[in-house]
């Protein structure tokens, strides 16, 4: 099984996926809005996708191909402009890349 990660293309319109073993794209998929962050995880890349005026929406894709296997819708107030994303077993995990203080928490939101 070849590893794969995924990365961000054309002004945040595209998730790409490559191989590790030899920088082939494996696959490519168009998002539907602009991408926020990518995160590799052990069962496929997580992506935050801003979609609308209100909302963004987390989706865990399928590492074989791209397809959406889980999505969560989030009201972007509550994330904040620059964030890492991490997941655990009932929530999404987003940290300000430079560090949390006191004005910018971590915020968990539950999956579902």
């Amino acid at each position: 099984m070849h590893r794969r990660v995924p990365a961000v293309r054309d002004r945040g319109r595209f998730v790409v996926a490559h191989s590790l073993t030899d920088g082939s794209r494996a696959w490519a998929r168009k998002a539907d809005g602009k991408v926020q962050a990518v995160t590799a995880a052990p069962d496929g890349p997580l992506v935050v996708v801003e979609r609308g005026r209100n909302l963004d929406g987390v989706h865990r894709l399928d590492g074989v191909d791209g397809r959406t296997v889980e999505r969560t819708d989030i009201r972007r107030a509550s994330l904040g402009s620059t964030r890492w994303l991490g997941r655990t077993d009932d929530r999404y995990v987003f940290v300000h890349e430079d560090g949390t203080t006191y004005l910018r928490p971590a915020v968990g939101v539950p999956r579902h």
